[in-house]
């Protein structure tokens, strides 16, 4: 073979469906794959150097807790050396969320931790049904509270219903607001 087995473990890397990043164990950047660079936007120079708590990633899970100081994976790994997978909202450049499945796994050498890796393969087919899905839900809701107005049975806000119906309410951005009912329904607001 005329590539050298570190080529063609960069190559391996650069080309796989996933984002990885690695972390030393002060949780510092110390690789990051054109995989992530696609995936989230940010090149390596922007990456590399920089601690993953910053606020660029802001990773979250799916009821808007942000995981990157106290609910960290990473963090997680690198303290007990213990894998781990978990579905998160990653913020990319723009600030959109990309729901991604996260795998953390440690790097040892010897019985000393260096850090963890973090691979990240986005959700996209599943996500593309949530949203239809949810889009669904939300006209047919829509269509129901229409209705009901149009029959005046709705005359005024109802504090204490609302309240009993909703299981939570996530906040992505200020013009991402979503609410999630008790039967797994969402709404944007």
């Amino acid at each position: 073979m005329d590539i050298e087995i570190t080529e063609l473990l960069q190559k391996i890397v650069d080309e796989v469906p996933l984002g990885i990043y690695v972390l030393d164990t002060e949780r510092k950047i110390v690789f990051w794959s054109t995989g992530a660079e696609r995936i989230i936007g940010y090149s390596q120079e922007e990456m590399v150097g920089r601690h993953c708590f910053e606020g660029m990633l802001d990773h979250i899970d799916r009821e808007g807790v942000h995981l990157c100081h106290d609910f960290c994976p990473m963090m997680a790994t690198i303290f007990d050396g213990q894998s781990r997978e978990q579905p998160v909202f990653l913020k990319d450049r723009i600030g959109q969320r990309i729901p991604v499945m996260v795998h953390t796994e440690p790097l040892f050498k010897g019985q000393e931790t260096l850090g963890a890796y973090e691979a990240a393969k986005t959700q996209y087919d599943k996500t593309c049904e949530a949203i239809q899905y949810r889009k669904a839900r939300s006209l047919q809701m829509d269509s129901f509270i229409k209705e009901l107005r149009e029959q005046e049975l709705i005359k005024e806000f109802d504090a204490r219903l609302w309240g009993s119906l909703v299981d939570f309410i996530t906040v992505y951005s200020k013009d991402d607001i979503r609410v999630t009912f008790n039967d797994g329904t969402e709404i944007r607001a």
